[in-house]
C-alpha cells in the first residue's frame, strides 16, 4: 500500500470515529457519551477476540469445482453442462463461490463457503416436466426419511436438533403441482439454540419435492461452524435481563418500551457486527450464552412523526455477567 492510500485510509478512519462520538451526543445530549462508548466497546472488544479467529485457507476454482461435481455424484445428479463458478461476497459469509450447471432442461445451483469448503446452498430444477397431480404425495414420516439422507450425503452435523417439518408452496418449476416439504435443523447445545443477528436461527433447511421426494433446495447457515464449546453459567435471570433492557431504552434511548416480544437464552457469536472490519480472510468461533431480548418502543419525542416513533429493538446481554454485548435498533 503506498503512502497516498495509506492517508486516505487514516483519513477514513478518523472521519468515521468522530461521526460515532459526534452524532449521539448531537441527537441525544451529553447522554450520547455513554452510546458512543458502546460503539467504541464494540471495536475495542473486536480486537481482543481477533485471536479466536480462524484464517480462511487459500482455495483454488478448479478444486471448489471438483468438490461441487463430488456432491452432484452423490446425489445421483447428472448432468451434461459445463459448470460457471463465480466468487460472491455478502455481509454474512464475506467468501462464497457459487457454480451454476445449466443445459437446456435442467438448472442446478450451488453455493460453497471458502471457509472449510462447507456447503451453503443447493438448487435443483427442471425446466420442462409433466405436472404429477395424479401421483399420490409421500408422507410427512417418507419427507423426513429422504431428508435425512440427503443430509448425511451433504453432511450431517452432529449438534443438529430436529427443528419443524411442514408443507409449504414453492416457486420450484420442478415442484409439482408447487408444493414440497420442508425439513428444518437448528444448532442447539443441551437445549440451547445458535442464533446470528441477521437470519435468526442457525439452520439447516431443506425441501424435497412433495411427489417424487427429489431434493430441491439446501441451505445452511455459514455460522454453523462457530464454537459449541462457550460456558453455560446462567447468573443473570431473565427478569434481569428485561429490566436492563428496559432501563437502557428508556433512559438512554429516550424510547418507552411498549411490549417486550420475546426473552430467551441463545448462544451467539459476540461482535458479529464488527467482523467485517478487515481484514476479511478471518473468522471469528467464538461464543457466549446470552439473553436475547426484543422489544418495541415507543420515542417519546412528541414532535416526531407518529408512523416513525414506533420501532422494534434487540439487545444482547450476557447471561455470565450482565454485559451488553451489542444492541440492534
Amino acid at each position: 500500500m503506498n503512502e497516498v492510500k495509506k492517508k486516505r485510509l487514516g483519513t477514513m478512519i478518523w472521519i468515521f470515529i468522530l461521526l460515532i462520538i459526534v452524532y449521539p451526543v448531537y441527537y441525544y445530549g451529553p447522554i450520547g457519551y455513554f452510546i458512543a462508548s458502546l460503539y467504541i466497546n464494540g471495536w475495542l472488544n473486536n480486537l481482543e477476540i481477533r485471536e479466536s479467529y480462524e484464517p480462511f485457507p487459500p482455495v483454488r476454482e478448479d478444486n471448489i469445482i471438483a468438490s461441487g461435481s463430488d456432491l452432484l455424484k452423490k446425489l445421483g445428479i447428472h448432468i451434461n453442462a459445463t459448470p460457471v463458478c463465480n466468487k460472491i461476497r455478502s455481509l454474512t459469509n464475506p467468501y462464497e463461490y457459487y457454480i451454476v450447471w445449466e443445459n437446456d432442461k435442467t438448472r442446478v445451483g450451488l453455493t460453497i463457503s471458502r471457509y472449510k469448503k462447507m456447503i451453503v446452498g443447493f438448487s435443483y430444477s427442471q425446466k420442462q416436466k409433466s405436472l404429477l397431480y395424479n401421483k399420490n404425495p409421500i408422507s410427512q414420516n417418507e419427507a423426513l426419511q429422504k431428508a435425512e439422507e440427503y443430509l448425511s450425503l451433504i453432511g450431517s452435523p452432529k449438534d443438529a436438533v430436529l427443528k419443524e417439518i411442514k408443507k409449504i408452496r414453492t416457486d420450484s418449476l420442478h415442484s409439482s403441482p408447487f408444493y414440497a416439504w420442508k425439513i428444518r435443523w437448528v444448532k442447539n447445545r443441551e437445549g440451547y439454540e445458535f442464533r446470528d443477528q441477521v437470519h435468526g436461527s442457525v439452520d439447516i433447511i431443506i425441501k424435497v419435492d412433495i411427489y417424487t421426494g427429489e431434493l430441491l433446495f439446501y441451505s445452511k447457515s455459514p455460522w454453523w461452524l462457530i464454537s459449541s464449546n462457550c460456558p453455560l453459567n446462567v447468573k443473570v435471570t431473565k427478569k434481569q435481563a428485561i429490566a436492563k433492557t428496559k432501563r437502557f431504552f428508556e433512559w438512554v434511548l429516550k424510547h418507552k418500551v411498549l411490549k417486550v416480544k420475546s426473552a430467551k437464552l441463545y448462544i451467539v457469536s459476540p461482535n458479529y457486527t464488527y467482523l467485517m472490519i478487515p481484514p476479511y480472510d478471518k473468522f471469528n468461533t467464538e461464543t457466549r450464552l446470552t439473553w436475547v431480548v426484543e422489544v418495541k418502543t415507543k420515542d417519546m419525542d412528541k414532535e416526531i412523526h407518529s408512523e416513525l416513533r414506533y420501532r422494534e429493538g434487540i439487545a444482547r446481554i450476557d447471561a455470565s455477567n450482565k454485559k451488553f454485548l451489542d444492541l440492534y435498533f
